[in-house]
This record gives C-alpha cells, sequence and structure tokens, in this order.
C-alpha cells in the first residue's frame, strides 16, 4: 500500500513539472533583425517567432506608443529599438525581446603610412593604415610595375616597389567604400657609376684619382672596400696615401637633392717598383786641365726593366741642370773648368731615381814661373808650396824657391800648390859660369862671324851625338834651339829673324860641351 502511494506521489510530481514547462515553452516570442545596422536610406527586417498559435502582432519602437506593424515581421528605415507584442489562443500580450537597431555609416578615409621616395625600383616594403571601424574589407591600388606581394583585402600589404606614382586604399562595410587615402611615392631614376681615371705610380708615390665626367649635381664619397661604411675622401679627386703595392678604392656618387647613390665603382692603382741600385761611384779630385775618371755605376734595378738616363751636372751641388747628350749608363764628363757636381737620373715606366751627387774636385794650376838669375843664385818668380828644378831638362835635388848654380846649363822650374797641381816649366835660361871660348881650333865652329845676313855655317871636327845646339840672348834666353841625333856634316842656321846683337852659340853633346860668341849685324 505504501509503495503504491509513493509512485502516484512522484507520477504527480513529474505531471507538474512537465505542465510547468510546457506552459514556459509556449508562451515565448524571439525577434531577430537580419541587418542590426542601418546604411543611410537602406531598410531591414526584423522578424519574430512565437512558441505558440498567435493572432496578433504588434510592433512598437522603443519610447513610442504607435503600432508600427501588425504582422509577424517589421521594415525599419530608422535606427532604435524595437519589440512586438504577441496574443495567441494560449498565451496573451507576451513581449518579445528588444532588437537594436543602430545607424551605419561608410568608413571614414585613414592615413597611409609608408615610404614615400625611393632611389631604385625593386625594394620590398610594407604599407599600412589604421583599422577602419566597421570595414569589413580594404581595397589597394599601386603604381605601374608594382606588385602586391601579400594582404590585399587587408589594412596592411607588402609591395615589391616599380615606378613613380601613388599607393591608395578604401576601406568598406555594408554601407560600401570609404573615401580613398592616397600616398604619393617617388622612385628615382637609377644612378650611374661614375668612372674614374688614374695615373700609373711609382711605390712609395701617392696615386691621382679623378672622377672622369663629374657632375655638379653629385657628391663623390671614395672608399678602401666594397662595403666599407667610412669614408676616405669625398669630392671629384682623391689621393691616395703613399702606396707600395696595387691596391682597389671605390667611388659612389650621391644625388644631392634625393640622397640616392649609385653603386660604388672599384679601380685598382697600379702601382711600378722602384727603382734600386742607382749609386755613382766616389768623389774625385784633379788638377785643371786633367781629365776626370768616366763616372759609374751599376744596372739599376725596379721599374719595368726599360731604363732611360739623363746626366745632371751642378756648380753648387744644388742646383742641377740636365747635361745634352748625356743619356747613357755611364758618363764621360771631360775637361772641367772649375769644381762640379754630377748626378745620374734614372726613369723607367712612372719611376724616377735620383742618385747621390759626386763632387769632382778640380784645383788650380800655378802660373808658369819665370826665372831670373842674379849672383849665382836663380829665383822662381812664383810662391808656392814646392818647386822642382831642372837642368839641361834633367831633375835636380832642389825643391826651394831659390837655388845657387854650380853649373853652367840650361835651367828651368815648374812649381806645385798645396793640392800637387803643377805649373808649365819656365822657359829655359842658360847660365854660363866659365869664360866663354872663341878659339879657332874648337871641336865646334861656325862662320862669318860676325853675320852681315843673320846666316852661319856651324862645321864639326868629328861627328857628335845626341847634339843640342842652341842660340841664346844675353839673358841666357834661347832664341833659337835644334836637336840632332848625329852631326857630322856643315848645318847652316838662318837667325833673320833675331834682332843684331851678342848672342851665344850653345852646343851640347854626348862628346862635349861648348860655348861661343856670336855677332849678328843687318
Amino acid at each position: 500500500m505504501k509503495q503504491t502511494l509513493h509512485k502516484c506521489i512522484l507520477l504527480l510530481f513529474a505531471f507538474i513539472l512537465s505542465a510547468l514547462n510546457l506552459l514556459a515553452q509556449t508562451c515565448q516570442v524571439t525577434a531577430t533583425a537580419a541587418h542590426t545596422s542601418l546604411c543611410a536610406g537602406g531598410t531591414t527586417a526584423i522578424t519574430a517567432t512565437a512558441s505558440f498559435a498567435a493572432t496578433d502582432w504588434k510592433w512598437y519602437k522603443e519610447g513610442e506608443a504607435t503600432v508600427l506593424g501588425t504582422s509577424a515581421s517589421l521594415q525599419v528605415s530608422a535606427a532604435g529599438k524595437y519589440k512586438v507584442v504577441v496574443t495567441g489562443s494560449d498565451c496573451s500580450a507576451v513581449t518579445s525581446n528588444t532588437v537594436d537597431i543602430v545607424e551605419a555609416t561608410i568608413p571614414a578615409m585613414s592615413v597611409v603610412s609608408g615610404p614615400t621616395s625611393f632611389c631604385a625600383a625593386g625594394q620590398e616594403v610594407a604599407y599600412s593604415i589604421n583599422l577602419v571601424s566597421e570595414a569589413n574589407s580594404y581595397t589597394w591600388s599601386v603604381p605601374a610595375g608594382w606588385v602586391i606581394l601579400s594582404g590585399q583585402g587587408t589594412a596592411s600589404i607588402l609591395v615589391r616597389v616599380g615606378s613613380t606614382g601613388s599607393v591608395s586604399v578604401a576601406a568598406a562595410n555594408q554601407c560600401g567604400p570609404g573615401a580613398t587615402a592616397v600616398l604619393e611615392v617617388n622612385v628615382q631614376q637609377p644612378i650611374a657609376a661614375p668612372a674614374v681615371l688614374g695615373n700609373k705610380v711609382c711605390a712609395g708615390e701617392s696615386a691621382f684619382l679623378q672622377i672622369s665626367n663629374p657632375q655638379q649635381h653629385l657628391t663623390y664619397t671614395w672608399y678602401s672596400s666594397n662595403t666599407s661604411s667610412t669614408p676616405l675622401a669625398t669630392g671629384a679627386t682623391f689621393n691616395t696615401p703613399p702606396l707600395l703595392g696595387a691596391t682597389t678604392y671605390y667611388v659612389a656618387a650621391t644625388n644631392t637633392t634625393s640622397g640616392c647613390a649609385s653603386a660604388r665603382t672599384a679601380f685598382t692603382a697600379d702601382v711600378t717598383p722602384a727603382i734600386s741600385n742607382n749609386f755613382i761611384a766616389e768623389n774625385q779630385s784633379l788638377c785643371l786641365g786633367q781629365l776626370p775618371a768616366p763616372l759609374t755605376s751599376g744596372l739599376p734595378t725596379g721599374g719595368e726593366g726599360i731604363y732611360n738616363y739623363q746626366w745632371q751636372t751642378s756648380t753648387d751641388g744644388l742646383q742641377f741642370m740636365p747635361v745634352p747628350g748625356a743619356n747613357t749608363i755611364i758618363f764621360n764628363p771631360g775637361p772641367l773648368q772649375q769644381t762640379t757636381w754630377f748626378r745620374r737620373v734614372v726613369t723607367s715606366g712612372s719611376c724616377q731615381s735620383v742618385s747621390n751627387s759626386v763632387k769632382v774636385t778640380v784645383y788650380p794650376v800655378p802660373a808658369r814661373p819665370t826665372i831670373t838669375f842674379s849672383d849665382s843664385t836663380l829665383t822662381a818668380s812664383i810662391t808656392e808650396a814646392s818647386y822642382e828644378w831642372l837642368k839641361d831638362g834633367l831633375a835636380l835635388h832642389a825643391t826651394t824657391q831659390r837655388i845657387t848654380v854650380k853649373e853652367s846649363g840650361y835651367y828651368q822650374v815648374r812649381v806645385k800648390n798645396t793640392a800637387g797641381c803643377a805649373s808649365a816649366v819656365s822657359d829655359s835660361l842658360y847660365v854660363e859660369l866659365q869664360p866663354v871660348s872663341d878659339d879657332q881650333n874648337a871641336p865646334v865652329s861656325f862662320y862669318p862671324n860676325p853675320s852681315l845676313d843673320s846666316k852661319i855655317t856651324l862645321t864639326v871636327k868629328q861627328p857628335l851625338h845626341n847634339v843640342q845646339l842652341s842660340v841664346l840672348n844675353t839673358s841666357g834666353t834661347a832664341m833659337y834651339s835644334i836637336k840632332l841625333p848625329k852631326w857630322k856634316d856643315a848645318l847652316e842656321v838662318n837667325l833673320e829673324h833675331l834682332p843684331q846683337g851678342l848672342y851665344f852659340v850653345y852646343i851640347i853633346s854626348d862628346e862635349l860641351r861648348s860655348t861661343q860668341r856670336l855677332m849678328l849685324r843687318h
């Protein structure tokens, strides 16, 4: 009995719950709109559904009592909050949920962000705009030659740059596209890489590099490598540091207005090895009238292997002048009148080498002395460092300015200065210490004496060898002289060039020595 009662209670409780659920489900109304935003001039439909059999529909706008519609759907053209009140056989005045219709507008114009200037086409860059409220799409346009790589339809794109033009975008929603945002872009024409000129230099010298056709609207920047960011110099010319070998430099041209730069041009400065072994032999010293020894040097090395020579001369060791025609490896200076310096300039390609300078010292030669005779003493006319006396052509052991004569004969002297330079030998002075013989039986005789026509004939009693015959004036100066290897026949002597007066005929040979008076009368 108890079990039956318990089951009945449970069944009753389940029935009540089912009835309540059925009642709740039966009296519900739901309103939905095709679009909750409404574009200007547009309409949208709000549709209601009831969970029961509806017989009466009344649509209202919040805050207004006017019935807007009496069917299950309502076309609205203005923003506002809408609801419907529905009545049916089982439900009375059931109110739906509120549908909020808002006023929609086309998207506002935004600003395009991205670079506006390019030095060349081909770069990949991004453009974007801020997200536009309620926009559901973005349409981008780019200039000719540009390629949109990604992002079309979104608020940002990735592009590859082409030519000058404009990048634009328009945002759109259900009301349509908004105003177009435009960004002008400028793509420069590529700047040609500059052409470079440069000179070939010798090792240790600086090369001069220059732009072959510089433009005023361009600046030029020089670098040590193709990737270096540190410039060496700016300008259309560049003097390199001293170079020891071939060195490559780079230069780029930059537009002063746009700041765009060209590709870098590489230029290698050609360097020739320096000339070496250009050294001349030692200094020389000589007396005026002597010839200097040839100036010699070894073969130079370095350069381009082919050498040109130019000898130079100087009288002060400072200012040098080229010697005309002196273009050989060895130079013979020839006679010099004063101390002179010489050097050799060697060129090979762009290299030049100046040798050491060699000094050729030229010492003066003393003037030719004369001899005077007095009281058995001969005196040289010049005061110098040393003297060399000769008698009959043979050197005497006498080195002073004055000597005492002990024998008759022909005397001469030369003098030397401190440099060892000797003068020319003086004229001969005959000195006779013995009485002059007029013996008609002398081994040598001559006639007529006196001579009226200045001609005499000399004869010998026996052949003589290595004869020197001289006619001296009263001062002992030889006015006529002749040498005979052998004398045996009569000898006629013409003395017409001598003024009349007293003379001495002096004869010396291997066999004898003879002095006799001669009178000339015209």
